[in-house]
């Protein structure tokens, strides 16, 4: 299975319910007509420049990311940490892919049936979350007072400071 995720900021006046049909209607007018295949190319090339760049600039985080994942999916075989080792590889045989390949997948979240699962968070409920955690923040100052909470940034400010520097 595969899906779309759509995300939007919420604002009174949202028509949600229309988004499903303008959606199917972008992808039905998309795969009707000629792909870009240089821009899609480039993009892939530019997915690929953007990871290579993480993983340069980022190391840890990247590998860090990779083995949790191994770890929680791979299973015993490490297949997730096998399929990170050749992403490059993949995603550059996606660039050499051709016009119907895509069109093919299109299709895929074109036709019937589909799922559209619309998550609409109450903007009351939101509220209600960030006054009690306003709250929460007061209250945990007071209750520490000023020497309480200089002592609170002094504290991290040496654990960032006397933190290690992870070696290459």
């Amino acid at each position: 299975s595969s899906g779309i995720n759509a995300e939007w900021p919420l604002r009174p006046g949202n028509k949600h319910e229309a988004i499903k049909e303008i959606l199917l209607k972008t992808l039905q007018e998309v795969h009707r007509s000629p792909l870009d295949m240089t821009r899609l190319r480039n993009q892939i090339k530019n997915t690929i420049c953007n990871f290579s760049d993480k993983l340069e600039n980022d190391p840890s985080e990247v590998l860090a990311s990779a083995v949790i994942l191994d770890h929680l999916y791979g299973g015993q075989n490490n297949s997730n940490l096998q399929s990170f080792s050749s992403i490059f590889g993949f995603l550059d045989s996606l660039r050499q892919k051709d016009e119907g390949f895509w069109k093919d997948i299109l299709q895929y979240y074109i036709q019937e049936p589909n799922i559209t699962i619309n998550c609409i968070p109450s903007i009351q409920c939101m509220t209600e979350l960030e006054n009690a955690e306003k709250q929460r923040i007061a209250e945990q100052q007071k209750r520490l007072g000023d020497v309480g909470m200089a002592n609170c940034k002094k504290e991290k400010s040496t654990d960032c400071d006397s933190a290690l520097i992870p070696l290459l």
